[in-house]
This record gives C-alpha cells, structure tokens and sequence, in this order.
C-alpha cells in the first residue's frame, strides 16, 4: 500500500492510503459541495472528541492538548477558511492535525469514531442552531404583536372571509391570531429540536 507524507497528507480518499487511483472529480465535488456548511459543526464535534479521548485515557495527555492547540490555532485564521483549503470534508480535522503534528499523533483523533458519527452528529449541530435561531426570531416577534396587540384593543377594522367584509373586528385581534399561530409554530419546532439534540456520536456505521 502507498503511504502519504504526514505534511503532504490528503486524505484516505485520495490515492496513497486504501486507493491506488485519484478519487473522480465529479465524485470529489459532490460530495465536497454539502460539506461548507457543516465545518463549524464538525470543528466543534472534533474538539469535544478529542476532550472525551483524554478523559477516557485513549489519548495521551500530551497527544490531546497538542491537538486542541492546534484547533485552537486554526480557530484564530478561521475555522471554515482553514479546513476547506486543507480539504478532507468531513476528516478536515484529520488532515489538518496530520499535516501539522504528524500521523502518529494527528491521525489518533478518530480513534473510536466512524465517518458516520460525523456525518450525523455535524447535520445536528448544525439543525439545532439554526432551529433555536428560528424559535428565537419567532418568540421576538409573538412578543411584539403581543405588545402592539394591547395598545389597539379598541382599533377597530373590519375582518375578510373569502376576500369579502364580513365582521367588524379589532386589531388587537387579528394580530393575536397571529401571535396563536406562531406558537404552534414554536411547538414544532421545539418537537424537532428535541429530535436533533441527541447525539450520534457512537452508534458508528451499520453494526459496528
């Protein structure tokens, strides 16, 4: 089997590692194009990974803090800028901490993590903040129609059915009926929420 340069190290997907051929660039570039996104996510997934290998003893304690430096570091030119020129996606982590502190430490990071762990872990991160910035926005504007609603209590204006006027209403009304729809709103997604605050981290790839 070829072997990569620890400072040259591209990846197992490319050729050195398990293949003897370059990876298609159609196939490198869809699978690189839902990979941005994600980087955050995955950065953070990376850290708290490499944190639970210390604790459990799977890591030397020198190993790990020379890790999270090096996380740490990249954090300062930025995580996102970093990890897509090193490349790697999902093992952007991989590739960085190899091409910096060597395989031998670098390549100990997945240890007893599979490619599905980041994979679905990094899709959950990612969900639940942006669904928690949605319930934020959502509770934000249910408090000002709730705010508004009670300065016109007494607005009155008229209500529509099928386009037609039918009953005299306030405004203080239709804008809690907005306010109503939005917590139901808010229940949904607080349901999805909870769907996508577990962790994956473990459950590995089919029976592993």
């Amino acid at each position: 089997m070829l072997k990569q340069e620890s400072s040259q190290y591209r990846g197992f997907r490319n050729a050195g590692i398990r293949l003897t051929e370059e990876l298609s660039p159609q196939i490198a570039q869809l699978y690189g194009s839902r990979i941005p996104v994600l980087l955050p996510a995955i950065h953070a997934f990376d850290k708290a990974h490499l944190v639970m290998l210390a604790e459990c003893a799977l890591l030397r304690p020198a190993h790990a803090a020379a890790m999270l430096q090096a996380l740490r570091a990249m954090e300062r030119e930025g995580v996102v800028a970093v990890r897509s020129r090193v490349g790697g996606g999902l093992h952007s982590g991989e590739q960085y901490l190899i091409r910096v502190l060597g395989e031998e430490v670098g390549g100990r990071i997945h240890l007893a993590r599979s490619s599905g762990d980041l994979s679905s872990v990094s899709m959950n991160i990612t969900q639940r903040d942006k669904l928690l910035a949605l319930m934020r926005a959502a509770n934000a504007l249910r408090r000002t129609l709730i705010g508004l609603a009670r300065e016109h209590t007494g607005t009155i204006l008229p209500g529509y059915s099928f386009g037609q006027q039918a009953q005299p209403m306030t405004l203080a009304h239709l804008w809690l009926s907005w306010a109503a729809t939005l917590e139901r709103d808010v229940e949904r997604l607080h349901s999805a929420y909870g769907r996508v605050n577990r962790s994956a981290a473990g459950a590995a790839i089919m029976v592993g």
